[in-house]
């Protein structure tokens, strides 16, 4: 880390640069090659485990379709706003999550998982686990050391997710690494929520961060991205190996335009979290506002370790309208500047319905949420707009 390179906001403005001659571009551009080419024989590298976790070592390259340089700066990027050493880069966040489960999971392991995790992660765990035979269980992170008394002696992996979908349950990841450490048990955290910012997992004792960069990371670039993040070169390797023999390369004219949006990152989303303040000031003292769900609220399930590990919040709300399905279509319908969709972490501020998991705990209301993803518009527009449809109501 240069001197003065201290704050995020450095940090990130200067994740991409790419040295050429004696100066340095700001941004790495797109080296999109698959044959690389060599003067003389001797110096093409050979094609197996060893070649493929040098170049990822040394930077070098062998074979476009794994490795450029493009997907070597990016990779290094992630993995050091992250906080860990090594970063394999996937097609998107799913793969990532895949590429990961299949590395690391047999049909002889026992794998725990926690409840909160998003609809799609669910989906996968549990297609693997139908094909791939390990054991599946879920349990509730926010027991922290609790966990000690699900542990098995076959149990190869702690999956976390928080805060975790919809309803942002927030899981006490000290007090769950605390335990898999002492046990030798590698855990995975999606970090996705807190955007390389406002939770340091390897700092906790996370093993492995995952991360679906589609969202605030290169989210306005409009590119699909995932990667795995490690400080554990035996993880590193495993998953490295599973990439390149899945197949799951990635592109380096998506990882350029990534790379270009990577330098903002801490800039966009210091504006967005002061907006989404101002949002849940205005729908939690509103009276047609039946529930409000997000982290920084007392009433959201693990607020305590929320308070505790984190530094700041994003910019995902979910609330329900008083009046049920037809009051929240009034309002979804008065909406003019919120447009309607599933994808977030772009520059627009997006609404859409989504049921919340049935955790069956008493503290998850189980009903349909608007999620609100704020963007990049002016803060008073955005309340503007708010503000009317609640008049409609």
């Amino acid at each position: 880390m240069a001197k003065f390179e201290k704050h995020s906001k450095t940090k990130f403005v200067r994740s991409c640069e790419y040295p050429i001659g004696n100066g340095f571009l700001p941004t790495v551009p797109a080296f999109s090659a698959t044959t690389i080419l060599f003067d003389q024989p001797d110096l093409v590298p050979p094609i197996d485990d060893t070649s493929l976790l040098n170049a990822s070592n040394k930077g070098e390259i062998h074979y476009g379709g794994i490795d450029t340089p493009t997907t070597h700066v990016l990779s290094s990027a992630v993995s050091k706003i992250e906080g860990g050493k090594r970063a394999i880069l996937l097609p998107s966040g799913q793969a990532a999550i895949c590429c990961l489960l299949l590395s690391l999971l047999s049909k002889e392991h026992h794998a725990l998982v926690c409840k909160y995790i998003t609809y799609t992660t669910k989906w996968l765990v549990e297609h693997l686990q139908l094909r791939v035979g390990f054991e599946l269980e879920y349990f509730d992170s926010l027991q922290g050391n609790e966990i000690a008394h699900k542990l098995q002696d076959n149990t190869g992996l702690v999956f976390l997710e928080s805060p975790g979908a919809v309803t942002y349950v927030v899981s006490d990841v000290p007090g769950i690494t605390n335990v898999t450490r002492r046990h030798g048990i590698t855990t995975a955290l999606d970090n996705t929520w807190a955007a390389s910012q406002f939770f340091a997992p390897f700092e906790k004792d996370v093993d492995i961060s995952i991360l679906s960069l589609t969202k605030y990371h290169c989210g306005p670039s409009g590119v699909t991205l995932g990667a795995v993040v490690t400080s554990n070169d035996e993880i590193f390797e495993r998953v490295k190996k599973a990439s390149a023999l899945l197949g799951y390369n990635v592109s380096s004219d998506a990882c350029a335009r990534a790379a270009g949006c990577l330098p903002t990152l801490a800039v966009r989303m210091g504006a967005q979290s002061a907006t989404a303040t101002e949002v849940l000031d205005l729908l939690t003292r509103h009276q047609k506002i039946d529930c409000v769900v997000h982290p920084s609220l007392e009433t959201c399930a693990g607020h305590a370790f929320w308070r505790r590990d984190f530094s700041g919040s994003n910019s995902l709300i979910s609330f329900q309208v008083h009046g049920g399905p037809a009051a929240r279509s009034k309002f979804l319908n008065a909406l003019k500047l919120v447009r309607f969709g599933h994808g977030w972490g772009g520059l627009h501020s997006v609404a859409a319905v989504l049921q919340a998991p049935n955790y069956g705990e008493p503290h998850i209301a189980e009903d349909e949420f608007i999620r609100l993803y704020i963007g990049l518009e002016d803060p008073a527009d955005l309340i503007d707009d708010i503000k009317y449809a609640l008049t409609r109501i």
